[in-house]
């Protein structure tokens, strides 16, 4: 199973996120909008990870710090009927830490700030609009399970659990062994 990241950044006054589009070349989410983030290299914890990929995908524009970080959960991805997860995506939010938009960049293009009732879902992954509104407008942390139809073209299941902020910390130091 692959161990991913994503973080979206909020304008938590205005209820605002930011997104940018992938790559047109991306393993799985190419020209769709999105929030920073990639896959963990071996030994990362899920924060290191997330710091070092938004400062790549962004070329340094944005610079966060582990304080930054609200650790949101864990959501399975699953392609069609497989029981092997494709990946595994640690989630985090993280509120007010930029006021510019950053660069586009060889990976991340077009940011833009959306306002949270009207993210462009119909341009994201089908599971987007299913967790999105739980970990950014109600706060939650979760841990999810989403399986895709055959091509990421829907979903075909998901489910998800709240997490307390017991069990957020459980899973977290779990992960960062």
């Amino acid at each position: 199973m692959k161990n991913a990241v994503v973080i979206f950044l909020r304008k938590k006054w205005g209820n605002y996120v930011l997104l940018a589009r992938k790559h047109a070349g991306s393993e799985i989410a190419g020209l769709k909008w999105n929030g920073y983030g990639g896959k963990m290299k071996s030994g990362e914890t899920p924060k290191q990870a997330i710091i070092r990929e938004t400062d790549e995908e962004t070329e340094g524009s944005i610079q966060l710090l582990q304080s930054d970080l609200k650790y949101r959960g864990v959501v399975k991805f699953y392609n069609s009927d497989d029981d092997i997860a494709n990946f595994r995506v640690h989630l985090f939010v993280a509120d007010n830490v930029i006021t510019e938009l950053p660069k586009s960049t060889e990976v991340m293009i077009d940011p833009k700030w959306f306002w949270f009732d009207e993210l462009p879902y119909s341009d994201m992954m089908p599971a987007d609009k299913l967790f999105l509104p739980l970990i950014l407008e109600k706060g939650l942390a979760v841990r999810g399970r989403v399986v895709f139809d055959p091509g990421f073209k829907g979903v075909k299941d998901f489910s998800y659990q709240e997490l307390t902020k017991p069990e957020v910390e459980t899973l977290l130091a779990e992960v960062e062994k």
